[in-house]
């Protein structure tokens, strides 16, 4: 040690050229660390979506996940499963051991699952992945007198611009419900044209089809063959044909009331006592908390400027206290 000491005593030349390096690399290295408020955590977790088209929760927990849930068990590296199954789809959680590495759980996990067997052919192929490590970045609250579709297509075009920033990857829209289309059949129309409630619920089921319809293979291909016949709009479904009668067809808008409207539900969320539609942005393991918020409070800054029925504001900031922290730092 002594030696190494006496070498930049002696030669203040390197010394100094050594000192230089280490302040220019030290700003190099500072400027490129990523900010965040936690230190980042692996959630150990695979999760598992799965969509069934036209299937109910029992028919989905029975024909679907308890049979993935048994093909699991057993498997090293796997703490616990959890699930959750709703019409048309459901999901799996998998907590991995502590000392466990997961991307040889996950592997595992996708090898078990494509091999069973008796999986029902119109399931759609199951995303497995694993859940990355977020945390919160900012939230936006959109509101102003205007009705809830205009709220939310404005929220739903922010959102898309902030998606196209390299460095914002994950934003969730809050406040605004789905969209549904609404059938209201009359009784006595049904009758008039002798059509049975089941026969009118079929048709339009069978009219409106997305789903696979399993594959065609050759030496050199593979061709994935899916329905897609969904209809969007009231006129598609006011036009369904029901009935073929001699010299006419019985449509759907001839039995029944078709609207588009949202989906009734109670959580309705108010920013300064008027309708709002929140923008939830988080932030994953390899972006940065300081950019992420000042480029959303400069997009608020440019949208306010531009829109005067429509305002947006900060809820919260999740780099506020990071801040304070950076400066006692």
């Amino acid at each position: 040690m002594k030696q190494i000491l006496r070498f930049f005593v002696v030669n203040h030349t390197i010394t100094q050229v050594c000192l230089i390096l280490l302040i220019v690399f030290g700003f190099i290295g500072l400027k490129s660390l990523k900010t965040s408020f936690f230190a980042p955590v692996d959630p150990k977790k695979i999760s598992i979506r799965l969509v069934y088209p036209g299937a109910s929760p029992q028919e989905i927990e029975e024909g679907v996940v308890i049979p993935i849930e048994e093909e699991l068990k057993g498997l090293l590296g796997i703490d616990e499963i959890t699930s959750a199954s709703s019409e048309n789809s459901a999901s799996l959680s998998i907590s991995v051991e502590k000392n466990a590495d997961i991307d040889t759980v996950l592997q595992d996990v996708k090898n078990r699952v494509s091999s069973i067997a008796s999986l029902p052919t119109n399931l759609e192929p199951p995303v497995i992945y694993k859940l990355p490590s977020v945390d919160f970045a900012i939230r936006v609250a959109l509101s102003g007198p205007v009705s809830l579709d205009v709220l939310k297509q404005k929220a739903l075009s922010m959102e898309k611009e902030l998606r196209a920033i390299d460095g914002i990857t994950l934003i969730d829209v809050e406040g605004a419900p789905g969209e549904e289309i609404q059938i209201s059949v009359s009784p006595e129309r049904l009758k008039q044209y002798d059509i049975s409630f089941r026969e009118l619920a079929n048709v339009i089921k069978s009219s409106d089809l997305n789903m696979t319809g399993g594959q065609v293979r050759s030496n050199q291909e593979e061709f994935l063959i899916r329905v897609r016949a969904q209809k969007r709009l009231e006129e598609n479904y006011e036009n369904i044909s029901i009935k073929q009668l001699d010299k006419s067809i019985v449509r759907l808008k001839d039995i029944a009331d078709v609207s588009y409207q949202w989906i009734d539900h109670s959580a309705r969320v108010y920013s300064n006592d008027k309708p709002a539609v929140i923008l939830n942005i988080q932030k994953t393991i390899d972006e940065d908390i300081l950019f992420i918020t000042q480029t959303v409070r400069e997009k608020i800054e440019t949208f306010n400027q531009e829109s005067d029925s429509i305002q947006a504001s900060v809820i919260r900031d999740g780099s506020i206290v990071l801040k304070q922290r950076i400066s006692l730092l």
